[in-house]
């Protein structure tokens, strides 16, 4: 399997780097070969004959006479291929066009060894070199990292347990809910079965000692630091080589970004990101300058998977903000895509708001976490796939806003604060039961609304509706990809189409962004303007679909022949403590088919209850 995955790898690394190779060989070199020899050519007059004006070239024939003898040639400039970048062929086609009206002479080049090689414009056009140069590169970078990723590819280890599937996961996790103490939803119970699994075989947890934190130089003693300041350098370093980059593109030649050209809108996005960075770094900066080193101070130390995790920090200073936010999150850190790309998924998340004291310096904060049992301790190697948890603390001041991060070593040792008696855990557990009791009555009364879900009861008949833009997270991010990968699409085609292979080429190479392209674009469009109704009473259940106001989906089933429902994952949006996952209910009949009763339903635990409440009036009616 490995053997076959690093040839998968190399082949694909292959591709990108001959697909950089040859665009290198039919742009870049072949046009500064020609530039370099041009500038040895002699000028003469010429007469034109004709002008051909287009988005993506400029063609044009003329004669002109050197020692005696005529000639006719076609070639208007140094670059041998077609693009729509900048102003450059709208400037070259009025002062083209001109000189024909007006029947004057233009002046050309020509190549004194072979007078019958000429040239209208020979100087180099740098921004466009340049951007061809990159794209070149950054396909053979591409290639080469995906080809070194794949030679070094590590053996898992033979005594590794095997990973089940998720359809196995999930008929595991069926067959566990008629235990009454079973909790878990299945993303928590696939979640938890997968990290237990992949611990299984590895003795890496046997090697260490009775108190592994301690092997880590920051996690020596209960005060942690944050990573503030090196943020904040890392960020300048980061802004500094962006917008150098991006300076050397602009200033290689200007005018091939004129506004003039659509696709100059593209470049544009470039240093307004530089700004942006350089406005993270300045505002980490005065962050850093303002507050300092804030330790927190851990109770218990370290912190606690089974107990507690909360401690202590002072704040320095007489500024008092109304609220002081700490978030405490168990993240998962993988690495995925050919790139070994690294991303973060949120496994566990609380948030609320610290206790305030006041304290010789200014200001001391005090909280605590109760942590479930079932969550893994923090890995010290940080090798490839790992978790960490993660503290924040921010707060709205006047001036600088207050934002710290800290990487904590959390362990099972079931230990527990002995001195922090302010617990968010129950805070957000009392919330959440609060929350979930008016739901509940209000689904009772037949009047539930929320951000999805319209629902009205009218005599023996329940209308649920699903409103049109309830979906405006989705919908902007699906609208920002498509946007995104349609530009880079046009781009790629604009500049580079044409009859010839190179054109070919681009075409080939710009199918992936058009089918994203296109996808998403179908998604920005069905995502807002979909809307559902299902109406229930004690004979039918009816499911109609429209977009805007055109019925898509139509369905009407027996009441008696519903035989469950079931609630499934349909994804989540944000991060930690304010991450909502999203739910949909699932209508399953004797005729074995499957239809959506409910959807776009935040949270589990609504999910669920909603469930109960749809189940209970299909089956008894009320």
């Amino acid at each position: 399997m490995r053997f076959t995955n690093i040839i998968f790898g190399v082949l694909i690394g292959i591709l990108f780097i001959l697909g950089g190779c040859y665009f290198l060989i039919e742009t870049s070199i072949p046009t500064f070969k020609s530039w370099r020899s041009m500038q040895a050519w002699q000028p003469a007059s010429a007469t034109l004959i004709d002008v051909t004006n287009s988005i993506n070239k400029t063609e044009a024939s003329y004669r002109y006479q050197v020692n005696g003898f005529n000639y006719e040639n076609d070639r208007v400039y140094v670059a041998s291929f077609n693009d729509s970048i900048g102003s450059y062929h709208q400037g070259l086609q009025a002062r083209l066009g001109q000189s024909l009206r007006s029947g004057r002479d233009i002046e050309i080049w020509y190549n004194p060894a072979r007078p019958q090689e000429s040239v209208i414009d020979r100087d180099m056009r740098w921004g466009l070199f340049i951007l061809m140069s990159a794209f070149c590169a950054v396909f053979m970078l591409i290639g080469l990292t995906v080809c070194y990723s794949s030679l070094t590819l590590k053996e898992e280890a033979d005594d590794k347990v095997a990973l089940p599937t998720d359809s196995e996961l999930h008929k595991e996790w069926e067959s566990k809910l008629d235990d009454p103490a079973f909790k878990k939803s299945f993303i928590e119970y696939r979640q938890y079965r997968l990290h237990a699994l992949g611990k299984e075989g590895d003795k890496s947890d046997l090697m260490r000692g009775p108190a592994p934190w301690l092997e880590k130089q920051e996690w020596r003693n209960d005060r942690i630091r944050s990573e503030s300041k090196s943020d904040a350098r890392d960020m300048w370093a980061f802004a500094i080589i962006w917008n150098l980059v991006t300076l050397t593109f602009y200033f290689a030649d200007p005018d091939e970004l004129s506004l003039s050209n659509p696709t100059a809108y593209i470049a544009l996005v470039f240093p307004l990101i530089g700004i942006y960075l350089l406005y993270q770094a300045i505002r980490r900066t005065l962050e850093w300058k303002r507050f300092g080193v804030i330790e927190f101070v851990m109770d218990p130390f370290p912190g606690s998977i089974g107990g507690h995790v909360g401690g202590s920090l002072d704040l320095s200073g007489s500024s008092r903000a109304s609220e002081y936010r700490v978030e405490l999150e168990c993240v998962y850190n993988y690495e995925s895509g050919s790139d070994n790309s690294s991303n973060e998924r949120i496994r566990w998340a609380q948030a609320g708001s610290a206790k305030v004291e006041t304290s010789a310096g200014g200001t001391r904060l005090l909280f605590r976490f109760d942590i479930p049992d079932d969550l893994p301790e923090s890995d010290i190697e940080r090798s490839k796939d790992h978790y960490y948890w993660r503290l924040k603390v921010d707060a709205e001041l006047p001036g600088i806003n207050l934002e710290r991060q800290y990487d904590i070593p959390v362990y099972r040792t079931s230990e527990r604060s002995s001195d922090i008696e302010h617990d968010i855990s129950s805070q957000v557990q009392d919330l959440q039961r609060l929350h979930g009791a008016e739901d509940q009555a209000a689904m009772q009364r037949g009047d539930f609304q929320s951000r999805s879900l319209r629902m009205r009861e009218r005599g023996n008949e329940l209308q649920l509706y699903f409103p049109m833009f309830r979906n405006k997270i989705a919908t902007f991010f699906s609208l920002i990809f498509a946007a995104g990968t349609g530009a880079i699409t046009y781009a790629i085609v604009n500049s580079f189409g044409g009859a010839s292979f190179l054109g070919v080429v681009a075409i080939f190479v710009s199918l992936p962004f058009g089918a994203i392209a296109l996808f998403t674009g179908v998604a920005t469009i069905y995502q807002p303007f979909n809307n559902l109704r299902i109406t229930i009473d004690r004979r039918k259940i009816v499911a109609f679909r429209r977009l805007l106001i055109f019925p898509i989906y139509y369905k009407t089933v027996r009441a008696s022949e519903v035989t469950s429902l079931k609630v499934e994952s349909a994804g989540s949006t944000g991060q930690g403590s304010g991450k909502v996952e999203h739910f949909r209910v699932i209508a399953y009949h004797s005729g074995g088919d499957k239809f959506t009763i409910a959807e776009s339903i935040d949270g589990e635990e609504l999910a669920r209850q909603l469930q109960e409440f749809l189940l209970n009036r299909i089956k008894y009616g009320y």
